[in-house]
């Protein structure tokens, strides 16, 4: 004997309504259909710098630095995170500005962060940069 089949539906969203809104980050909260037809809500924190539907606004550089004579390391920046209460150490990121590429804004924000140039080597995910520093 088999048991009968939940209905499913393809999940989609009702409606989002903002709740709050600062310079970079904005909360709404959405209402949404789950896969079983169910009606729910969730608290979701975007990005004000966020055009819908557009590409990412940001990017994420893994930078290895090459040096001579020497084992490649992984480039990381310390960062103080208010929102921890601590440092953190993280890879180079940064916002992509108006009418920037992706590769433009990834050794924008190395530089900017780490003080290194690099050669962009390839692009993941649309934003994420993988980088060669040399010294």
């Amino acid at each position: 004997m088999s048991s009968p089949k939940k209905a499913t539906t393809e999940p989609h969203v009702i409606k989002e309504e903002l709740i709050a809104s600062g310079k970079w980050v904005k909360l709404e909260k959405t209402t949404y259909v789950d896969p079983s037809g169910s009606t729910r809500t969730w608290e979701t924190a975007k990005r004000t710098t966020r055009v819908a539907d557009s590409a990412a606004d940001g990017v994420a550089i893994i930078a290895l630095l090459k040096r001579t004579l020497h084992k490649d390391c992984v480039v990381m920046v310390k960062q103080f995170r208010p929102p921890m209460g601590c440092n953190t150490l993280e890879f180079p990121a940064g916002l992509i500005d108006d009418n920037e590429s992706v590769e433009t804004a990834a050794l924008r924000e190395l530089k900017e962060e780490t003080g290194y140039k690099g050669e962009v080597v390839g692009i993941t995910s649309g934003t994420t940069a993988l980088m060669c520093v040399y010294t």
